[in-house]
């Protein structure tokens, strides 16, 4: 086992290689000469830095009606119209 110092960009692609690969911790630290125990360490380490705390989002949907003005047209319209329908309703009346 080599004794050579990794970046913290180094540490960080072997982590998430590790993570996509399907290889038991063993095989894959023996595949790339790496110290098991430290390997586990860093992983542990890095797992911590990954956990983001879950918040909580508050969605707020207006209610407020959309007017939308085309020239000398003005057309007013809940919030809950399909933005489809308005886009193709605007490029008609553009015409």
């Amino acid at each position: 086992m080599s004794k050579r110092r990794r970046s913290a960009a180094e540490w960080q692609t072997l982590l998430a290689e590790f993570e996509s690969s399907d290889q038991p911790v063993a095989e894959f630290c023996r595949d790339r000469d790496l110290n098991q125990n430290y390997f586990v360490k860093r992983r542990g380490q890095w797992r911590k830095g990954l956990a983001t705390p879950f918040v909580t989002a508050k969605l707020r949907v207006s209610s407020a009606p959309i007017t939308i003005q085309v020239q000398d047209v003005s057309i007013r319209c809940s919030a809950q119209t399909s933005p489809g329908w308005l886009a193709s309703l605007v490029t008609a009346l553009r015409r």
